[in-house]
């Protein structure tokens, strides 16, 4: 079994990421200036301009799972000439054998191709791997992720194992420059098959960076959406017969390759010969996990975002809103 690749310290991982004040956030006198300044109202305007990941390690770097397996497996040695790719094109067709996604699609008259990226959405969410990563119109949603269930290592101190991380990538200003598309823009308005892409994204050439995102709440990168969030295609591509995507304001960024974190795919030489985009690196914030459990009760009580509204059951929700009637009764 293969390691994953992590960072050994913060100074390491300072590297990849764009120099701001807050990449090490130590005290609560930092972390009340980084939280009023990013979850602030003012971008509320903009409601898809920024987009934020959580992770409860620092150390991690940005593989999807997909990759993670890949790479721990060791998979390239399974069986002859078989590629990342294969098994991604493989989770997909085997997820459309499924007799309940084969009536869901049905009965929202899914075409046969349509259906392969909708499903690496549903993979995503319910524990298969698939290669793509998740990431949050909301920096509070985003925050909760990278704190859920964090405990603190007593005998790391100030090392990259005592921290939590929050990354934050400008969108907008990407798009302005025809960077960090949507499988929209790509595919020209239609959600192609996954077999489209096997050329996408060139293993051979260590500068090669390409991806895209899967979103709902967006159609065009040409359009300034603003105002609350929305669904914005006719055909969910992330949100169909999934409940999180919604409460998490959730998108997906799709890495064709097998073995190269999102933040290295922001690190290229832009003049090299290849698929380059022209992505910048993008912001990293890094918590001390002493400072977890005081985040936690600030974005509940400020913003209610916590476990039942990230991960909504609406078995919960309906019990109650019935004992709430009850209750209402017999006052």
């Amino acid at each position: 079994m293969a390691d994953i690749p992590i960072y050994k310290t913060l100074e390491e991982k300072k590297k990849l990421f764009e120099n701001d004040e807050f990449f090490i956030i130590n005290t609560k006198a930092e972390l009340d200036r980084w939280f009023e300044y990013y979850s602030s109202n003012f971008k509320k305007e903009h409601s898809v301009d920024f987009i934020f990941r959580g992770m409860s390690e620092a150390k991690y770097k940005l593989f999807t799972s997909a990759q993670r397996f890949w790479i721990t497996d060791n998979m390239e040695q399974w069986k002859p000439n078989y590629s990342y790719k294969d098994f991604v094109e493989e989770l997909v067709n085997k997820a459309k054998l499924n007799p309940l996604l084969k009536k869901i699609f049905s009965l929202y008259d899914y075409s046969n191709t349509e259906r392969d990226f909708p499903i690496l959405s549903l993979l995503q969410h319910y524990g298969a791997p698939s290669p793509v990563l998740d990431w949050s119109y909301n920096i509070n949603c985003a925050t909760f992720f990278a704190i859920d269930g964090v405990k603190r290592n007593l005998s790391a101190g100030n090392s990259i194992d005592n921290y939590v991380s929050v990354y934050s990538i400008h969108k907008k200003k990407l798009h302005k420059k025809k960077e960090l598309l949507s499988i929209l823009d790509i595919a020209n308005g239609i959600y192609p098959p996954i077999t489209e892409f096997r050329d996408f994204g060139n293993e051979n050439n260590p500068n090669s960076n390409s991806l895209f995102i899967l979103s709902d709440f967006e159609t065009t990168t040409q359009v300034d959406y603003r105002g609350p969030l929305k669904v914005k295609t006719k055909k969910p591509i992330t949100s169909l017969y999934n409940q999180n995507i919604i409460p998490q304001e959730g998108l997906l960024m799709y890495n064709p390759f097998k073995d190269r974190p999102i933040e290295n795919l922001f690190n290229v030489k832009l003049h090299s010969e290849g698929q380059n985009l022209h992505l910048e690196p993008f912001k990293c914030f890094n918590i001390h996990k002493d400072l977890t459990e005081y985040l936690r009760r600030l974005i509940s009580t400020k913003y209610g975002i916590k476990k039942s509204m990230i991960y909504p059951h609406l078995y919960d929700d309906s019990k109650e809103i019935k004992e709430a009637v009850m209750n209402s009764i017999v006052r």
